[in-house]
């Protein structure tokens, strides 16, 4: 089964608008299963999701923008952390190698930044992945350079959060 969705696609994650395809057997039992646990869409929604799945050009921009935000924040994150640009998603994961729980208690107390264990979001899948929460170019600017200078909780950055990957 695939899922897509126009929260990624065209950035409107509050109209919760998408679709799911796939194998016809599996999606007999998909369908089964959304009888009892899906939701109508609001005829407004609907019209805001034909508007938004007819026109291709934002979302062409939009991936442009988020490949020219991996070219400018991998560089300020990559020598405090272990980041690659990712083929084909809009966040950035981070191996912090070790507990994901006691790197954020750390980075909190030593630098001043707050952020979401991948743990409390997901399971990992067979690979060890789960999804990710990316912050905004403004946060990955203060917590590269917060790292490298070794700032502490008063080193004035904002709080803020992004997820870090849990390895098992």
């Amino acid at each position: 089964m695939v899922f897509h969705s126009l929260s990624k696609r065209s950035s409107v994650p509050g109209l919760r608008s998408g679709f799911v395809a796939g194998d016809p057997r599996i999606m007999k039992q998909f369908l089964l299963y959304r009888t009892y646990h899906g939701s109508a869409m609001a005829v407004p929604t609907q019209l805001a999701s034909v508007a938004a799945w007819q026109e291709d050009g934002h979302a062409v921009a939009n991936r442009r923008l988020y490949q020219e935000k991996f070219d400018r924040v991998l560089p300020i994150l990559a020598p405090v952390l272990r980041v690659e640009k990712p083929a084909g998603a809009f966040y950035l994961w981070t191996d912090v190698g070790g507990d994901d729980e006691r790197f954020t208690r750390e980075l909190f107390a030593r630098k001043n930044l707050t952020v979401l264990p991948g743990s409390y979001l997901a399971r990992a899948d067979a690979s060890g992945e789960k999804p990710g929460y990316g912050a905004g170019e403004d946060f990955a600017r203060a917590a590269g350079g917060a790292m490298r200078r070794g700032g502490g909780a008063d080193s004035g950055l904002p709080a803020r959060r992004i997820v870090v990957r849990k390895e098992y």
